[in-house]
Order: structure tokens, then sequence, then C-alpha cells
């Protein structure tokens, strides 16, 4: 493992790193796992699912996980957004907003050319 940091192979400035593999991998597999028959895939299919609980279970007690789950909790970018205030009623309030609801409203096709 001394050399565990180094990439795969370098093409000029650009080096592909062993974290690539992985993808590579699955990607080269995903056809293969398409061809088998469905009395191959359903074991395998239960395998991953009780290997991947138990993954989950270990990364449920790690510590990132616990700060990762916090800072969900307290992000702002998630809360609902209040509704938009109902139109006033009145002259002019049932003209349309945009020109393509312009368009759409008089359903008729309208050409735009640049100058």
């Amino acid at each position: 493992l001394l050399f565990a940091n180094m990439p795969i192979i370098c093409i000029g400035p650009v080096c592909i790193p062993w974290c690539m593999a992985w993808p590579v991998i699955l990607m080269l597999l995903e056809p293969i796992w398409k061809r088998l028959p469905p009395s191959v895939q359903e074991p395998l299919q239960r395998w991953w699912t009780w290997l991947w609980g138990g993954v989950m279970a270990v990364w449920g007690r790690t510590p990132v996980a616990g700060w990762l789950a916090e800072r969900r909790s307290r992000a702002k970018c998630c809360k609902p957004k209040a509704p938009d205030p109902e139109p006033e009623q009145g002259p002019g309030a049932d003209a349309p907003k945009s020109v393509a609801a312009a368009i759409a409203k008089s359903g008729s096709l309208v050409q735009f050319v640049e100058s």
C-alpha cells in the first residue's frame, strides 16, 4: 500500500485517480446486469440490499453522519417559501403578465424578427 495515493494513469496534465475505478467498473458491469436473467438478479439484489443495510447501520453510528444530519436540519434553503399573494382584482387584472401568456391567450402564432 505504499503507492495507494498514486493515480492510476497520468496523460499529460490529466491524472485519473483510484477513485475513478469504481464508476468505470460499474459502468462496464451495467450491460452485463441487464442481460442477466431475473432468477440470477433477484438473489444478487437481496444480497446487495442486506450488505447496504449493514453499511448504512455502521455509517449511522459515525460522528460525520450525525454532523451531516444536524447540518441538514439547520439548512435555511429547505424551508418552504410563503405563497405568493393573490393578485388584486380591478381594471387590467385579467391582462397577460408576459408575452408568452399573451400569445397563449390569443391562440395565434406570432413571429419575432430581429432587427
